[in-house]
């Protein structure tokens, strides 16, 4: 090989770095707003497991009314369970 040739390498090699180092940061910055996102949902999921007896409740007394038989909808307890 020529000092052409691997001067040309090295050099395609620091903007391969540079490129790797650049999704690195991304990915560490996603993986953050991830974990607030899963933060989020699971705070939403326990309001709604505490304030769904009450909305039940109230849905059902005021059913007669609207002549629907409309239930809130439940949950999964995991990802898997939405297939």
């Amino acid at each position: 090989m020529s000092e052409h040739q691997i001067t040309n390498i090295e050099e395609r090699l620091q903007k391969i770095e540079e490129k790797l180092d650049s999704i690195h940061e991304v990915l560490h910055n996603l993986q953050g707003s991830c974990k607030g996102m899963d933060n989020h949902i699971s705070f939403v999921e326990s309001v709604y497991d505490v304030l769904r007896s009450p909305l039940d409740l109230t849905l059902s007394a005021f059913q007669p009314l609207f002549g629907s038989s409309v239930d809130l909808p439940k949950f999964p307890e995991t990802l898997e369970d939405t297939d």
